[in-house]
């Protein structure tokens, strides 16, 4: 017994004792931004993150983080995230603002960031969206690729306008991908210089076939097709929305860490399909601060519990409950 007591004080000790370093995170509960402070207090914007989450449906983008104006100077793609839908700017942005979904500089010449779900589509839940491929076209009328604007590999190819003059080095085209452009411009040369598949269109275009996936969901009809950059589809089929087609998960709402489980898609809570499982996931307190019941057995088990599912974290196992709910 004694051995089991020392064993929980150790582990709370560690618990305890990587709090401070947790405390200097900071996370604006419902717009998904998160932030490490610096000792003077600031934020170092190499560490910012913008993240929407699927449930959130869009990805906000504020004038100021931690009173720091957002600007193009230090914020790029490289800060942002989201597999959710389209980019939504605060309407008093001076320096951004939302185009046909995506993230630009406030004149519309630059692209700073389009979403994956844009390239990619929707996926399986047990697929990688990676996999999907498919044709993505950037509007016209843009200048320029910024930094990580993009996420561009494994058979997917980005379509460019005769508008684009500049390329960021770090734009997110990898080798895998493909790009397409009319040849003798700034697209081709950048192709060229990294390595990237480049299908010439205009004058003496041969056809070049991509697949498309994009699975049915609650809100959108599925679409499988094979195309080539230039337009022309080969073979399509479509699939009408599946009001059945849910992917819930947990979407953290408040400072105190509770939160619910929704439809990342729709944002449809889950049904209560767990209500007779034994897992303590279903009974464990979501707040820090509720945890302290003077209940010692209470306080025991939900301590407990919390143990195993840091353990599962840092082993990547158990990572559904045998209910079908998700631990972590």
């Amino acid at each position: 017994m004694k051995k089991i007591l020392s064993l929980l004080l150790a582990v709370l000790v560690m618990l305890v004792s990587a709090l401070p370093a947790l405390a200097a995170i900071e996370y604006l509960y419902g717009q998904g931004i998160y932030y490490q402070l610096t000792e003077d207090g600031e934020p170092p914007f190499s560490d910012l993150q913008l993240i929407a989450y699927r449930g959130a449906r869009e990805l906000y983008i504020p004038k100021a983080v931690a009173g720091i104006t957002l600007t193009p100077d230090n914020l790029t793609g490289a800060n942002l995230y989201s597999y959710a839908g389209p980019v939504r700017v605060d309407e008093d942005n001076a320096y951004f603002t939302s185009r046909e979904g995506m993230l630009y500089t406030k004149d519309g010449k630059t692209l700073v960031y389009c979403p994956r779900l844009f390239i990619y589509g929707w996926s399986e839940p047990e697929e990688s969206f990676y996999f999907n491929g498919g044709v993505f076209r950037v509007p016209e009328g843009t200048q320029r690729l910024g930094e990580y604007s993009v996420d561009v590999w494994r058979g997917v190819c980005i379509v460019l306008p005769e508008s684009v003059v500049s390329i960021d080095e770090n734009c997110g085209i990898e080798e895998t991908g493909a790009m397409a452009a009319v040849p003798g411009g700034e697209a081709e040369r950048w192709a060229q210089a990294h390595g990237v598949p480049f299908i010439a269109l205009g004058e003496g275009h041969q056809h070049a076939w991509f697949r498309t996936v994009s699975a049915a969901t609650c809100v959108s009809g599925g679409r499988t097709a094979v195309e080539c950059p230039c337009g022309e589809v080969a073979r399509e089929e479509l699939v009408p929305v599946d009001p059945d087609a849910h992917e819930y998960d947990f979407i953290p709402e408040g400072p105190e860490g509770n939160g619910v489980t929704v439809c990342e898609r729709c944002g449809q809570p889950e049904p209560d399909g767990n209500a007779d499982c034994p897992c303590g996931c279903h009974t464990m307190e979501k707040s820090l601060l509720r945890v302290l019941n003077p209940d010692v057995s209470t306080f025991l088990k939900d301590f407990l519990f919390r143990v195993k599912l840091m353990l599962w974290r840092l082993t990547g196992t158990h990572r559904y409950c045998e209910c079908g709910a998700r631990h972590y």
